[in-house]
């Protein structure tokens, strides 16, 4: 018989991160920082944001590039794989 868990660690597990990580680092591209400042205008978020505008792109900065490098990190690179014999 056939199990349709799927195992943590499988492909199917790390293809469905390795987006999340994507789609993370689309939103926190610090790009888009000025389009957020126009949608959350008069808002407290907004202000906020206005208000500490060097720290904010430093963040999404940070979280941008941890986040692509995770999304691009082929299946399996940066492990070690033992062969035992």
């Amino acid at each position: 018989m056939s199990s349709t868990k799927e195992v943590p660690g499988t492909v199917a597990d790390r293809s469905w991160r390795r987006g999340l990580y994507l789609l993370t680092a689309a939103l926190t591209c610090p790009c888009h920082l000025p389009i957020y400042l126009l949608i959350l205008g008069g808002t407290s978020v907004g202000a906020a944001l206005q208000d500490n505008i060097g720290l904010a792109l430093l963040g999404l900065t940070v979280i941008f590039i941890l986040a692509l490098t995770r999304g691009l990190r082929r299946p399996g690179q940066g492990k070690i794989q033992s062969k035992d014999m």
